[in-house]
């Protein structure tokens, strides 16, 4: 979901009027926990595998029981991938080919196709394409890497020593963007800075590690870009 930020971001506008599915896979533990938010942004979570209903499920937690989450393997086209027996049309041309591909006996033979596309990295260049006023433009444009972290709703990024100096902070992360209704509704917004959540000080961005699923975050304290303290209380 990474690669969707900006569609996540949306979620609030897109889900008042239509769901978001998601088709995914995660197969590997340990359960990416830093995707709960993405996951919960869904109202249909779609796992290709059971393995990756099952990371869904404990990624969510208490949130699993307000999703639908369903199993929903690979399909395949039966007009291209279908049983050839000896009475198929077919049975003349397949024996044919396996003489000449392995001409060794075998108890039974595994056909396996797939491929990787290779993903874009930081620093690679892409050519984009954009309509403006009913002129086409092409841009060459320089992937950068994506320093935030996704973090209940938001996304967070470290501070440099001169932006914490101009608020006279000694640490904090600063809110690039936020989607958490809750801490929406309570004026936490863009440019906003976390410095402590549990009496637990926040200092950068991999300190949010120490704050899982299972915690019950009692308090956060974040800062305004003007400077003003803002204590919230979670009962």
């Amino acid at each position: 979901p990474r690669y969707w930020v900006w569609l996540f971001q949306l979620e609030r506008e897109i889900r008042s009027s239509i769901p978001i599915f998601y088709l995914n896979i995660w197969d590997d533990y340990p359960a990416p926990l830093y995707n709960k938010s993405y996951y919960d942004s869904c109202d249909l979570l779609m796992g290709i595998s059971k393995q990756t209903v099952n990371i869904n499920k404990l990624v969510l937690a208490e949130r699993a029981k307000d999703k639908v989450i369903k199993y929903t393997p690979h399909g395949i086209d039966e007009n291209l991938f279908f049983p050839i027996d000896k009475e198929h049309k077919l049975y003349s041309q397949l024996v044919d080919f396996k003489r000449n591909t392995i001409p060794v006996e075998t108890d039974f033979v595994v056909y396996f196709n797939a491929r990787n596309i290779h993903r874009k990295r930081p620093g690679d260049i892409i050519s984009v394409g954009l309509i403006r006023d009913t002129a086409k433009l092409n841009l060459n444009v320089v992937l950068e890497k994506n320093t935030n972290i996704s973090f209940l709703g938001m996304q967070l990024r470290d501070m440099s020593i001169e932006e914490l100096e101009e608020i006279d902070l000694s640490h904090g992360v600063k809110v690039s963007n936020n989607r958490n209704s809750s801490l929406y509704r309570m004026g936490i917004r863009e440019g906003y800075i976390l410095t402590e959540i549990n009496s637990i000080s926040i200092k950068k961005t991999d300190d949010l590690s120490l704050i899982n699923s299972n915690t019950k975050i009692n308090q956060m304290i974040f800062f305004s870009p003007e400077g003003e303290k803002e204590r919230l209380i979670f009962e």
